[in-house]
């Protein structure tokens, strides 16, 4: 690995809506910006309840990935 090199996770919408996710590191060194980028929203967000803000997030992340599991599995249908 290079000396300099420093993981990055890069979100961005795609034109469908759906996030474009490109990781440059470990799966470990994605988790750990991951983590921070909540922590960091929580902060820089200060809501009243940060507990509640991070779990809602959390749900919002899981019904996320169910969305895009099912259009996936929709597209893969329609190719076959």
């Amino acid at each position: 690995m290079r000396e300099d090199f420093r993981p990055t996770v890069t979100v961005r919408l795609g034109d469908d809506g759906n996030p474009e996710i490109n990781i440059d590191g470990t799966t470990m060194q994605a988790q750990q910006l991951c983590v921070a980028l909540l922590a960091g929203l929580a902060m820089e967000i200060s809501p009243a309840d940060p507990v509640s803000f991070l779990t809602g997030m959390a749900i919002s992340a899981g019904n996320l990935l169910d969305r895009m599991e099912t259009e996936e599995d929709n597209d893969n249908e329609t190719v076959s």
